[in-house]
């Protein structure tokens, strides 16, 4: 299941001088409004830090 951008929670953060907004969710991608990047984080070992990250195309 994929949850609307509009509707979802979204907690500041900056990730290497980065600043954006975060949240735990999928995010179905035809709902993020025009002009925002969408990254995409990976927990490989589910503890909690992402081990890798790319760019959402859609």
């Amino acid at each position: 299941m994929r949850y609307d951008a509009g509707k979802a929670r979204w907690m500041p953060m900056e990730i290497r001088g980065v600043r954006g907004y975060f949240n735990d969710l999928r995010i179905d991608r035809n709902t993020i409004p025009e002009g925002f990047c969408f990254w995409e984080l990976a927990d490989g070992d589910s503890d909690g830090t992402p081990c890798r990250y790319k760019r959402a195309f859609w």
